[in-house]
């Protein structure tokens, strides 16, 4: 619209403005006055006139373009004071200005969180009798009329079908299933909001009450896991394991390996030390 230049800022920080601007005026023009400084020596020797001159420049300094011309002391501290709060308000104009590009650019979701999904109504899909279904009927007792609880395997095919609007997922499950032609045929599935609850999951390397090695052994293991996950191969890890499962050219997904996660993964849990008998279960249990 047309007067979307006026979005970085609330209509009362402009009406402060100026206000501010107005004021700065005549504050300008009083201390020129109380300097020696006749209005008779400014434009047609009007008082009229220089009010207005003075007004003018006022409103050409809130565009950083400085134009007082001070010929008193305090005139002049208080023009470089007028000019350096401009340049903060102007910088702060361009960055609310840039950072509202960016957001349009990237599209409002649809939802901030559960509780905005609340306020909305709108029916959320979630896994039954899982873990997830308890959660979220504990922590948000009135979500319980828009849960629509589904078997795993049905979960994305109900929400294409428009069963519900929403859906809660594993993002493990997520990540696989947007590259998957089976769950995301038409390549418009996306997560919306926030996080609901990180979950953590690992090898079970406490089992005994430091009687025997498994405290060093879980020392060990955890040093290698986050120096793994510190030089980005965990990561790589992960991108590889989505890409096992997804669909080779589906959503523009390159693979590019026909080497199995199971393989690459384990190898990396061996070099913690042995895994603490961890080695033979689900290699994505290092992950999470």
């Amino acid at each position: 619209g047309w007067f979307n230049w006026l979005l970085p800022f609330e209509p009362g920080v402009w009406v402060a403005l100026i206000v501010t601007v107005v004021l700065s005026s005549f504050v300008y023009q009083f201390i020129e006055a109380l300097g020696g400084t006749r209005y008779k020596d400014h434009g047609d020797g009007s008082f009229r006139s220089w009010t207005m001159t003075n007004l003018y420049r006022s409103f050409l300094n809130f565009t950083v373009n400085y134009s007082y011309e001070p010929t008193t002391l305090g005139g002049r501290v208080f023009g470089v004071s007028f000019a350096f709060w401009a340049m903060l308000i102007s910088a702060a104009y361009t960055a609310n200005l840039a950072s509202l590009l960016v957001v349009r650019s990237q599209g409002e979701p649809a939802v901030a969180d559960i509780e905005d999904a609340i306020r909305q109504r709108l029916r959320i899909c979630v896994h039954a009798t899982s873990y997830s279904e308890t959660y979220l009927k504990e922590t948000y007792p009135s979500i319980e009329p828009l849960l629509v609880p589904m078997p795993k395997d049905e979960l994305y095919s109900a929400l294409r079908g428009g069963q519900c609007e929403l859906m809660v997922a594993y993002k493990q499950n997520f990540d696989t299933s947007v590259r998957r032609r089976e769950d995301n045929p038409t390549c418009t599935l996306q997560w919306q909001g926030r996080k609901v609850q990180p979950l953590m999951d690992g090898f079970a390397t406490k089992l005994d009450p430091a009687l025997f090695c498994t405290d060093l052994v879980n020392e060990v293991f955890n040093y290698y896991i986050r120096e793994m996950t510190d030089n980005g191969y965990m990561a790589h890890l992960w991108e590889e394991h989505i890409n096992y499962y997804a669909d080779e050219g589906h959503c523009g997904v390159t693979t590019g390996s026909t080497n199995g996660p199971t393989e690459r993964r384990l190898k990396g849990a061996s070099s913690g030390g042995g895994g603490g008998g961890g080695g033979g279960g689900p290699p994505a249990g290092v992950l999470f």
